[in-house]
């Protein structure tokens, strides 16, 4: 066979592959709830970290996140209704730096729905932040690093592509209300 011939025979056998066996594209999102909102100076929400599995199961999670510190103040971080049971690293906060990390574990893997579940099973934990004092309207932001991963339940620890999302909200300038103290309601 000469050199023409294999190569219109290889060319061929890729293009056949390509067209005919499905690419799997395994990807997991990591997104924040709310994704955005309004609030004022002093007022204290909850920012839900989240899993979108995409039908994939997982096993381990290790998130670092970043926010605007100068806005925003981490009070703390609930573990409280996680899919991770196993906490290799608990959830640490740095106000100076703003980062927040942690990592964690399924033992027996997450693909998207835990039995007897009903609603969004899929939290990793809640952030409760506080606006800090500020006087004219300024965007604070949350948002994963690029150094964060989700490792696949596969036996391998196949790390799965990863879409991360940010949340932004807007800080109204101070008005002459009571601040919102979203993180209550939790606790009723």
């Amino acid at each position: 066979m000469n050199f023409n011939k294999f190569l219109q025979v290889s060319i061929g056998i890729l293009i056949w592959i390509w067209i005919f066996i499905p690419l799997k594209i395994e990807a997991v999102v990591l997104y924040f709830e709310p994704s955005s909102g309004q609030y004022q100076p002093r007022d204290t929400f909850l920012v839900g970290v989240r899993i979108d599995t995409e039908g994939e199961c997982i096993n381990t999670v290790e998130a670092n996140l970043s926010f605007s510190q100068d806005i925003l103040e981490a009070v703390d971080f609930s573990q409280g209704n996680s899919i991770l049971t196993l906490w290799v690293k608990p959830p640490e906060i740095n106000q100076v730096t703003g980062m927040i990390s942690f990592s964690g574990g399924i033992p027996g893997g997450f693909c998207g729905i835990l039995s007897g579940e009903s609603g969004k099973p899929n939290l990793l934990g809640k952030i409760i932040f506080k606006i800090k004092e500020i006087r004219d309207k300024q965007q604070g932001w949350v948002k994963f690093l690029e150094t964060s991963q989700v490792l696949f339940n596969d036996g391998f620890g196949t790390p799965a592509k990863l879409t991360l999302r940010e949340a932004n909200f807007t800080i109204l300038p101070p008005k002459a209300e009571v601040p919102k103290e979203e993180w209550q309601a939790e606790l009723a």
